[in-house]
Order: structure tokens, then sequence, then C-alpha cells
């Protein structure tokens, strides 16, 4: 037997479509306090007839005890691996690249049902908060 494709439904990678999102994420990041958009097609990739669920997530982050631009790297690597590593999400520094005490973080999952999107998205700023490594100053969670 052939592998068949329905026309309508392409081929895709959860973590290509969460790398795509954070890299909107990060375009619209220069803008004063601007929330992602996306055409409803971007973010309702169909698989058989699931739906899926994009959330998004931004974490402001207060760096105090930090004093130069490497050990902002070395605090966001960290971070950023562990909440790679325990959540199964993409995550990358969006804005603030040139303050040394200050980061913001986005965080994007790709779920079937709302509820499990959220409830990942909100683990990962308790974890983060947890970790103690920097203060969350702020935060902003969204589901696609």
């Amino acid at each position: 037997m052939h592998n068949e494709r329905h026309a309508s439904f392409a081929p895709f990678s959860c973590t290509a479509l969460c790398r795509s999102l954070l890299r909107k994420l990060h375009a619209n990041s220069k803008a004063t306090h601007c929330m992602m958009t996306l055409q409803e097609d971007e973010i309702l990739v169909a698989r058989g007839t699931a739906r899926l669920v994009v959330g998004t997530l931004e974490i402001d982050l207060l760096l105090a005890q930090n004093h130069s631009l490497k050990g902002k790297r070395r605090v966001l690597r960290a971070v950023k691996d562990r909440v790679r590593n325990k959540f199964n999400v993409a995550i990358a520094e969006v804005e603030g690249h040139d303050r040394w005490q200050r980061a913001t973080l986005g965080v994007a999952c790709v779920s079937t049902d709302r509820r499990h999107a959220n409830q990942v998205l909100s683990h990962v700023v308790t974890f983060v908060e947890d970790l103690r490594l920097a203060d969350v100053t702020d935060y902003r969670l969204e589901l696609l």
C-alpha cells in the first residue's frame, strides 16, 4: 500500500510550526505591546479531523543581580534548556537582547486541546518562577 495524503492537508511538524510562530512573535515584538495576530489558516492546521490549538506565552524577566550580557546569556540558557526539557515547548528570547537586566522569552505550545495548551503554558510560568534564576515581572498567555 502506498501512503496517500488528502490534498487539503499539508504535512507539518509541530516544532517547525512553533518556530514559525516564535519568529512572527519576535518580529511583532518590536512594536510596543503588540499582540501576535495570525490568519486562522496559519494556526489551525488539520491532521485528519483534529484542529490544532497554538498557545503563545511571553514572559518578562528581571535579572536584578546580573551585570553583563554574558551573565544574562548564562541565566537565559539555563532557563530555556530546563523549560524545553521539562515541557517539550519551543522557547526563545524575543525582546530585550541588548539589555542585560531585562529579557522577554517567547514560548509556543501546540495541542489539540485548549485546556491542555493553557495548562502547559501556565505550568511553564510557575516553573520559571520556581527556578528563581530570574524574577518574573509579567506574562501574557494567548491561545490561538
